[in-house]
């Protein structure tokens, strides 16, 4: 009976053991990675605890869609605007830019993590491009390890000048001092493609129509 005893108290323990260096790491690590994926972070105000997972899920599904050749198709899908760039000829006026910068008024307010400078860059090099600048996309990213938390975001526009620095959270936006970047993108996939999506979503909080040279912004 003793040695009975010994064994159901040695699976016992070892059945402990299991639960809470297997089951439960499995649990909590689908867990976060479920809420970052198909959660709003900030809603849940769990951002620096699923900010791990969710950055490693991206990175998986990147590397999925490489493999099977649908990266592009992909990214660009997670865009809901048809014809988001446009051929038109180009501006390169400082100018010119000036004087098109000083024609947008947001129609919203700055609103960190909802409405703020990722989303406004991403708005602006929309627009500079509709209306036939050469924009990118600046970032600064707090940290090194993970890509997702941007510190701040601008536009960089090239003109027969240089390049222009235009800060996108006055209204209107103006041209800056040069800044250092630490990333640059070419266009709004790009930056899903390294930062995700929902720091570059302006279209669901704003409308944005060009028309005859002339632009309309709305909230949404």
């Amino acid at each position: 009976m003793e040695r009975q005893s010994k064994a159901k108290d040695f699976f016992e323990t070892l059945g402990c053991l299991f639960k809470l260096f297997v089951v439960l790491p499995a649990f909590l690590v689908v867990f976060f990675m479920l809420l970052a994926v198909f959660g709003h972070i900030t809603d849940f105000g769990l951002r620096s605890f699923v900010i791990v997972p969710q950055r490693c899920w991206e990175g998986v599904q990147e590397k999925y869609w490489k493999l099977t050749g649908t990266y592009d198709a992909r990214i660009r899908s997670l865009v809901p605007i048809d014809s988001y760039y446009t051929d038109r000829p180009r501006r390169t006026s400082v100018a010119d830019l000036r004087r098109f910068l000083g024609t947008i008024g947001w129609p919203i307010d700055y609103e960190e993590n909802e409405f703020d400078c990722t989303e406004m860059s991403a708005a602006l090099e929309h627009t500079l491009e509709q209306m036939g600048f050469e924009a990118d996309i600046a970032v600064v990213i707090r940290g090194k390890l993970f890509a997702s938390d941007v510190e701040h975001a601008w536009v960089i526009v090239r003109t027969d000048s240089g390049e222009a620095h235009v800060e996108p959270t006055r209204s209107p936006p103006e041209i800056v001092e040069p800044r250092r970047c630490r990333k640059r993108y070419r266009d709004i996939y790009g930056a899903i493609g390294y930062c995700g999506i929902r720091e570059w979503d302006w279209w669901t909080r704003i409308e944005i129509e060009v028309r005859n040279g002339r632009v309309g912004m709305w909230p949404k």
